[in-house]
């Protein structure tokens, strides 16, 4: 079982992914932008520490028996942007893409890269057309 979380550094307006791999008891940063900041190391524990504070409140310690801070973080090698400002897009497919330990690269190759724009603009298409959007009927009349 993996929790995807997406993490926003406002500071310079980055998004990456923290993700909580249950199973293996591993912390993986997905980030298409290798940054090595403190801001970013905080962000990583702030928002792990948050989420099991809640697991922490909602689960008996047989299910958390393993403290979460002797969990190993890695940072495995992602597809990397070419420009500052795809790190949202780049966070949707490393998410959407991500097997847990490893990344599915080759479907995720092909959506990311040279045609980056006509994918960008078909999740958008996705999104907007999806079921789970309340705004659906709204947009497909206007």
């Amino acid at each position: 079982m993996q929790l995807f979380l997406p993490v926003l550094l406002t500071n310079i307006e980055h998004w990456y992914c923290v993700v909580v791999n249950l199973v293996d008891k591993r912390i993986e940063v997905l980030d298409s932008m290798v940054l090595q900041t403190t801001d970013k190391k905080v962000a990583n524990v702030t928002v792990v520490r948050m989420l099991f504070n809640v697991l922490s409140r909602t689960r008996s310690r047989q299910q958390l028996h393993t403290p979460w801070n002797d969990w190993h973080v890695h940072e495995p090698k992602v597809p990397q942007q070419s420009n500052t400002h795809d790190c949202g897009f780049y966070t949707l497919k490393l998410m959407e893409h991500w097997t847990g330990g490893r990344m599915n690269t080759r479907e995720l190759e092909d959506h990311v890269g040279a045609d980056a724009i006509d994918v960008c603009k078909r999740l958008l298409v996705r999104l907007l057309l999806s079921s789970h959007n309340q705004l659906r009927e709204w947009f497909l009349k206007n």
